[in-house]
């Protein structure tokens, strides 16, 4: 990486302009850290996509997300529906989050992504006294307190937990889950199904499949779609467990991730991998709108639904 006179903050992240301040008190902390935080600063830059649209692994630019919708509408032979995001129904749904968990949002979610996610959730999923429902990679997720009291039995799935049943918790792979066929009313993935290493994205949809009744909805937010097909990976994170890529997938390392493996589909690989085999779900691609007002909805464009056909 040759060095010029421009700042970094703004080669990095203009013309969108997103955290520049982020960007300089990194700077300001890790050259207080030594040799060692320099070198991690300069694998960050080193290892960063350099095209302005690109934060950090994938296209947030609507014009290109607006082509990966048309590319996938075509290969669907259906029509991506739009989600607008209302402001005063989000700004209400803040408040009962608040009231429900002692928090406005803005603590552990500054930009509202968390935020938005269940958001979309609670406006496409209509949550009954009788359901049964699953939050599927739910380590430390606050989802399922917030619906606790509107269905009748709530699971937390997550391979991190301890394995078998414990209480309300499932430890088990999401290919696996061992609960009796057709018991789930519902089930979500919130920033969940990118991290499905090797082929367990295809094997959950087959287990959503046998899991959910008829009419049962299964909705992965945000669904990370762009023209190419990428693998993304930390390499400071370390594992006695072999890391397997996607073959045919560019692979892109991001100091800074924090994750061992992200996903990337394109359209092609989403319906190959996703669509294709999901035979007795119907499967519904939504296009999130860019509102002003939330800025983060310019960085998720699109989500997933999945619903058992009834019969």
């Amino acid at each position: 990486m040759k060095a010029d006179n421009r700042h970094i903050s703004r080669r990095v992240f203009s013309p969108q302009g997103c955290y520049p301040y982020l960007v300089w008190f990194m700077k300001k902390v890790i050259n207080k850290a030594g040799s060692s935080g320099k070198r991690y600063w300069y694998h960050v830059f080193k290892t960063f996509p350099w095209e302005p649209h690109k934060m950090g692994f994938m296209s947030h630019s609507k014009a290109e997300q607006a082509e990966v919708r048309e590319h996938i509408e075509k290969l669907m032979g259906a029509e991506c529906p739009s989600l607008t995001i209302e402001q005063d129904k989000f700004r209400r749904f803040l408040e009962s989050r608040e009231k429900a968990l002692g928090q406005w949002g803005s603590y552990d979610d500054p930009n509202y992504k968390k935020s938005l996610e269940y958001f979309l959730t609670l406006e496409l999923i209509d949550f009954r006294e009788t359901d049964t429902y699953i939050d599927i990679g739910s380590w430390f997720s606050p989802f399922p307190e917030l619906i606790r009291s509107r269905v009748e039995k709530v699971y937390c799935q997550d391979l991190a937990y301890r394995q078998g049943f414990y209480q309300d918790q499932i430890g088990c792979s999401a290919a696996h889950i061992p609960l009796p066929d057709q018991s789930v009313d519902s089930m979500t993935l919130h920033c969940t199904f990118e991290h499905f290493e090797k082929n367990t994205d295809t094997l959950f949809i087959r287990e959503a499949q046998r899991l959910l009744k008829p009419g049962g909805k299964c909705f992965i937010v945000p669904l990370y779609l762009d023209r190419d097909f990428i693998n993304l990976t930390d390499p400071s994170l370390f594992s006695l467990q072999r890391l397997e890529l996607d073959q045919g997938a560019a692979i892109v390392r991001r100091f800074g991730f924090l994750n061992r493996f992200g996903r990337i589909y394109s359209p092609e690989e989403l319906v190959k991998r996703v669509i294709s085999v999901a035979a007795g779900l119907q499967a519904t691609v939504f296009w999130i709108r860019e509102v002003p007002w939330l800025p983060i909805t310019r960085l998720i464009s699109f989500a997933l639904m999945l619903e058992r056909k009834s019969g």
